[in-house]
């Protein structure tokens, strides 16, 4: 006999039953012959259960005609005893009746006729023990992977708890901001970032990680961090950008990539930047439910191309009047019905025309979930709504905007000061590293936007009208598009030039400001048209110089425009 059989029959524990001693110590006999070691005895149905509630036994040789209870019953009630559990019952009768053995079968799993003939009883055990042995594997196995579904559904819990936290973001919650992710399985590849910048403009990014799952959630995991990171410091899009691709490049393996939209939502400059890549269109709904403007992807999606290659300009255009900007994932145009039907771009479109701007998002929301007929998509479904042209708190003046606790301080001097040459000028953004170092003096980190707002303006003056003699009327009369795409011609063919700033702590008119120097290699600029330009076109208070003056206690123009001089108050 084979070590393991001896081995697996050592295990088993057998019950015999039988009202008759004798015929209790010759089956024992012959099972110990056998192999087996653990044989318990009853005298008869009623002492078998008793027997087997004490220690429930593998394998059971009942006689049939007994007193108390007869074998039918209690093999009927020890079965009953372990539902989910195949307990073999194998009878042994004398009598010959039909009936009785048609009875046997119906509660037990064998029966056998006196005289018992060993070689019959061996062959019978030996094909119950066949199968008790596929039983105990199946349970071994059912065991292992009801181990193995335990531990993955905490690494699920635990991953997803950590996701959470990582990508968790108060952005997310902008009162202009409706957003969906439903995951296609337990975590989802597709994110959704938003976060104000220290001029208040939203910045928003829809990132849609190769594959599904946990590994495409992975892919799109080292992104906000970078995200939150940059807009809130104040970097632009193109910065911001540049070093999303770059840690996506050097983070990903070369067969994954995450496309992504990022969007610069500047409701105070009345100006919308959209950066596609390789995610379905962005749409701008009017109230009416009519797409004003709509951006396809022009670019190759994060993590595929080095850096220096990825194109980096951004698309522009003036949101003079309410609507709404909606994002999506692919997964949403691809989710299918019960009959392989898409839901769609017409769909979609035709959804959000018939709803109200209120409604919308429900409504989207709502016709997908009839279109998949309760069946789950194939493919993370994300969703995004976001109202532009109708945030009136904006035109507030930062002033009033900032309400932290402020200290006056007058103790201690200080003064920065930086030179940027072309190339600096070209590949670095001054105003979010400036103000970094600034947010290291106490007194001054409640006024972070505003001076973020003044830092931006006076730069952005400097080089546009200072270096480049950009018109800021072609912003009104040939679109932004043409003026950035001037600004980036000009740029490049820059050959010299500098720009140089200085932040010093002073005293002016026995009030404590910070004086705000920026100074452009140009010939100067005439600062005063450019006023009267942004007052006739009509544009909105807050914007450029005006802005500045608003802030600030006073403001000085030099040497025809090519200095300035800001005095703000802190």
């Amino acid at each position: 006999m084979p070590e393991n059989d001896i081995s697996f029959k050592e295990r088993l524990s057998v019950l015999v039953v039988d009202d008759l001693a004798a015929n209790r110590m010759l089956a024992r006999e012959q099972l110990r012959y056998m192999g087996f070691r653990q044989v318990v005895e009853a005298e008869n149905g009623a002492a078998a259960i008793a027997a087997f509630r004490a220690k429930p036994v593998d394998l059971v040789l009942m006689d049939v005609v007994m007193p108390v209870m007869d074998g039918h019953e209690a093999a009927a009630q020890i079965k009953a005893m372990v539902p989910d559990r195949w307990i073999p019952v194998i009878f042994i009768t004398g009598a010959e009746s039909e009936q009785l053995h048609l009875r046997c079968l119906e509660v037990g799993d064998d029966v056998l006729q006196r005289p018992i003939h060993f070689v019959i009883l061996k062959a019978k055990i030996e094909a119950v023990l066949r199968t008790l042995k596929l039983q105990e594997q199946i349970q071994k196995k059912n065991a292992e992977l009801q181990q193995y579904y335990s531990n993955a559904e905490e690494e699920k819990r635990i991953t997803a708890h950590l996701m959470q936290n990582m990508v968790a973001s108060p952005g997310l919650h902008d009162p202009v901001l409706r957003t969906s992710i439903v995951p296609a399985a337990y975590h989802s590849g597709d994110l959704i970032m938003a976060a104000r910048a220290p001029n208040q403009a939203l910045f928003l990014m829809l990132a849609d990680g190769t594959g599904h799952g946990l590994a495409a959630a992975i892919n799109v995991l080292p992104l906000p961090q970078i995200f939150y990171a940059m807009v809130g410091k104040g970097f632009t899009l193109p910065s911001l950008l540049m070093e999303l691709n770059s840690k996506a490049r050097g983070w990903l393996p070369r067969d994954r990539f995450v496309a992504a939209t990022l969007i610069e939502i500047n409701e105070r400059e009345q100006t919308l930047k959209v950066w596609n890549g390789g995610n379905p269109d962005v749409l701008l709904v009017d109230p009416d439910g009519t797409v004003r403007q709509f951006w396809r992807s022009r670019n190759l999606p994060l993590g595929i191309l080095d850096e220096g290659q990825v194109d980096l300009q951004y698309e522009t255009c003036v949101i003079d009047r309410p609507g709404q900007l909606v994002l999506f994932s692919d997964g949403l145009l691809e989710a299918e019905d019960p009959f392989s039907d898409r839901f769609g771009r017409d769909r979609l479109v035709a959804t959000l025309g018939q709803a109200p701007p209120a409604q919308r998002f429900a409504a989207v929301v709502a016709a997908l979930q009839s279109h998949l007929q309760g069946a789950t998509a194939h493919d993370d479904v994300t969703l995004v709504i976001a109202e532009v042209g109708t945030a009136a708190g904006t035109s507030l003046p930062l002033a009033e905007q900032e309400q932290q606790p402020q200290t006056r301080n007058s103790a201690g001097i200080w003064r920065l000061r930086m030179e940027l040459g072309v190339a600096e000028i070209r590949n670095f953004d001054l105003a979010p590293y400036l103000l970094s170092m600034l947010e290291k003096i106490e007194d001054i980190r409640p006024h972070k936007t505003s001076l973020f707002l003044v830092l931006s303006e006076l730069l952005g003056n400097a080089v546009d009208h200072g270096l480049l003699k950009l018109d800021s009327a072609i912003k009104q009369q040939q679109g932004f598009d043409r003026y950035l795409v001037l600004r980036e011609e000009r740029l490049a063919q820059l050959q010299q030039g500098s720009i140089c700033v200085t932040l010093e702590k002073a005293m002016d008119s026995g009030q404590r400001v910070m004086v705000i120097g920026v100074r452009d290699s140009g010939s100067g600029f005439d600062f005063q048209s450019l006023e009267r330009q942004l007052e006739q076109h009509g544009l909105p208070f807050g914007r450029g110089l005006g802005l500045i003056r608003s802030l600030a206690a006073r403001m000085e123009f030099r040497d025809n425009g090519s200095e300035v001089l800001v005095y703000y108050p802190y």
